[in-house]
């Protein structure tokens, strides 16, 4: 190509034809359900980044509509209290989101019978979440932390502990 010319070479055209083999196996990675282990890492924090942003949604509408966690004029003990009761309601609904968006867009389905599956996948759910909200309600109760951030504390907890086990336990993988 010394004579400045736009023709590509055999060698480009062929990197060519590997990009778009490779944007081609990552296209069909993305919207299917079976992925290289990094890449279903990525669509799983995707799903979780959804399935979280629900759960947060739903435990502020909670927290500011029905049982406040926070406030100067309500005691730990009460604000401890609420933030169980809020996180368990926000629970129920993005519990619900994370698994139709786990069966659909990342792992696959089939380990166990459907309602072995689902049932796996809510005591999974609810043991992880169960292990973050006793540690936001002792970081409120003992330390007097506020709830947004033993949200955090507990979100962190409860996501670890769900990838893990939603991977190698309820789905095939």
């Amino acid at each position: 190509m010394q004579d400045g010319s736009l023709r590509s070479s055999g060698s480009d055209r062929e990197g060519g034809l590997g990009l778009r083999l490779l944007l081609r196996s990552l296209f069909r990675q993305l919207t299917g359900t079976t992925a290289h282990p990094l890449v279903q890492f990525g669509k799983y924090a995707v799903a979780g980044a959804i399935a979280t942003g629900v759960d947060a949604v739903c435990f502020r509408i909670f927290a500011l509509f029905f049982s406040p966690d926070t406030g100067s004029g309500l005691s730990d003990a009460v604000r401890a209290r609420h933030f169980v009761i809020d996180n368990v309601l926000a629970f129920l609904i993005s519990n619900l989101v994370a698994y139709l968006l786990n069966i659909v867009w990342v792992f696959k389905a089939g380990r166990h019978k459907r309602w072995v599956e689902v049932a796996m996948f809510y005591v999974v759910s609810g043991a992880s979440v169960a292990i973050g909200v006793l540690l936001g309600n002792l970081l409120i109760a003992c330390w007097g932390w506020e709830g947004n951030l033993a949200y955090l504390a507990k979100m962190v907890a409860a996501l670890t502990i769900n990838f893990a086990l939603r991977k190698f336990v309820v789905f095939k993988g």
